[in-house]
């Protein structure tokens, strides 16, 4: 009986990984098939931008920008519009409404995003990095 038990126990133990690997391919999978995630926003006043939870709509001269809100000094969301720049809220980060760098201590602008506006010019919609 030890022997069938320790044989058991090994062949568990050698389909665990593999077991493990195909949940990780299939929520690989899952992710995959949703496409990448879109958020649709109003789009702001030309000179003008919005934080909206993950996103930054903007329009500094008349072309609107999606920008990523995740501050790439550590990851705080920039949340807020004051005298004209975007100020990252934990460590007082700046940047111009084009995400460019204005202030550290983040060392390079905020991400750009893919950005489209919706048929009736309203609104924009941001493609989400990932």
């Amino acid at each position: 009986m030890r022997r069938r038990r320790l044989l058991g126990l090994s062949l568990e133990l050698l389909l665990l990984p593999l077991a493990a690997a195909a949940a990780v391919m299939a929520g690989r999978q899952r992710s995959l098939d949703r496409g990448p995630a879109e958020r649709v926003v109003p789009r702001p006043a030309r000179g003008g931008a919005g934080c909206h939870g993950e996103v930054i709509a903007s329009d500094p001269a008349g072309t609107p920008l999606g920008l990523s809100s995740r501050c790439p000094h550590l990851g705080c969301r920039v949340d807020r519009v004051q005298d004209g720049e975007l100020v990252c809220p934990c460590h007082g980060s700046r940047f111009a409404l084009d995400g460019a760098l204005r202030q550290g201590p983040a060392a390079e602008g905020l991400q750009r995003l893919s950005c489209a506006p919706t048929p009736d010019g309203a609104r924009l919609t941001i493609r989400l990095p990932g």
